[in-house]
């Protein structure tokens, strides 16, 4: 390492801002590694510095390159990722990372653009996914600024939000953590209602990938409901047979579960259901409107909008368990 590209790690780390910058101007490489792997663009990252992390973009750092050496403690962080795994409090350098990356890949800054190798390329493919599990709203509308695709689907055929809700329902036990994410779900769905109704098709998936769901097709709501929440309650099941001895950290856990159980079950599930059901009434009141869809042979335009409303009303707090079922999977 160079003396310049010291003082730059220095000042970074010490908050001097100024300087730091102008030690950037001086650089010969930007994308220069030190002895632990990192560019001067990860340690912006992890000081959420925002001017440093903006001058070493518009010199040509890379929010996505990958440590020469991999080793378990950085073989998935480019700063790009880095920055996503930060949470909430780097909200702004995550969108600022993700929008430099989207004038890369398209070409609106100055110099060809680099050549991605096969891993950097799956990792830009997964930013949606990875904005969702660990970001905020406004990093997954980032994510997907150039497309507006908020239902791309991984090499699993799951898009961000079936990825969310089975991370959310297999493995949290905070439910504060789990609140927050719903929270920022619904805003999500607010905007981009169609993740809704998209489905996982298992016919989808390559012979090599791991089985993401036992269901040959299913939306979000019918994976949770069908397999990933009865899956969890059997485990806590389990542990409240095995807990014979009173371990007092495993009761701490099996309370914590519970808890998160109950918000998916009795909460999170039944609002999830009734803003699906809320989408069909549309698409039913646009198919049968006589300027949009105008489809006179739907038995559905005998109804007026009060009749409409009235069978949905009746659809959302009726339906068994097997009719949601057959809706959903």
């Amino acid at each position: 390492m160079g003396k310049l590209d010291a003082r730059l790690f220095s000042a970074i780390q010490e908050k001097e801002t100024a300087l730091a910058c102008s030690l950037v101007e001086q650089l010969g490489d930007v994308n220069y590694q030190n002895t632990s792997r990192h560019t001067a663009l990860h340690s912006s990252v992890q000081y959420n510095d925002l001017d440093v992390a903006s001058h070493l973009l518009n010199r040509g750092g890379n929010p996505m390159l990958m440590p020469k050496t991999l080793i378990h403690a950085n073989r998935h962080e480019c700063a790009l990722l880095m920055a996503m795994k930060m949470g909430r409090s780097h909200e702004a350098m995550q969108v600022l990372l993700l929008r430099a990356l989207q004038c890369t890949l398209f070409g609106e800054l100055p110099g060809s653009p680099p050549k991605w190798t096969p891993y950097e390329s799956r990792k830009i493919a997964l930013l949606p996914h990875y904005a969702i599990l660990w970001g905020t709203p406004k990093t997954f509308y980032a994510a997907i600024e150039h497309d507006g695709n908020a239902i791309p689907h991984s090499v699993d055929d799951t898009t961000p939000f079936m990825a969310l809700l089975r991370n959310l329902v297999t493995f949290e036990t905070d439910i504060l953590t789990c609140r927050e994410k719903m929270e920022d779900a619904w805003q999500i769905i607010s905007r981009h209602p169609e993740i809704l109704w998209d489905r996982y098709h298992a016919a989808n998936l390559t012979h090599d990938r791991p089985i993401f769901c036992t269901l040959k097709q299913c939306t979000t709501l019918g994976m949770v409901m069908c397999e990933t929440l009865p899956n969890r309650i059997a485990r806590h099941t389990v542990d409240v047979a095995r807990n014979m001895h009173y371990d007092l950290l495993l009761q701490e856990r099996m309370a914590r579960d519970a808890i998160v159980v109950d918000f998916f079950e009795n909460d999170a599930m039944p609002r999830l259901w009734g803003l699906m059901l809320q989408q069909m009434r549309i698409a039913m009141g646009m198919a049968t409107h006589t300027r949009l869809g105008n489809q006179l042979s739907c038995w559905v335009c005998i109804l007026g909008p009060d009749e409409m409303n009235m069978v949905f009303d009746v659809l959302q707090k009726s339906l068994t368990l097997a009719e949601k079922t057959f809706m959903v999977c």
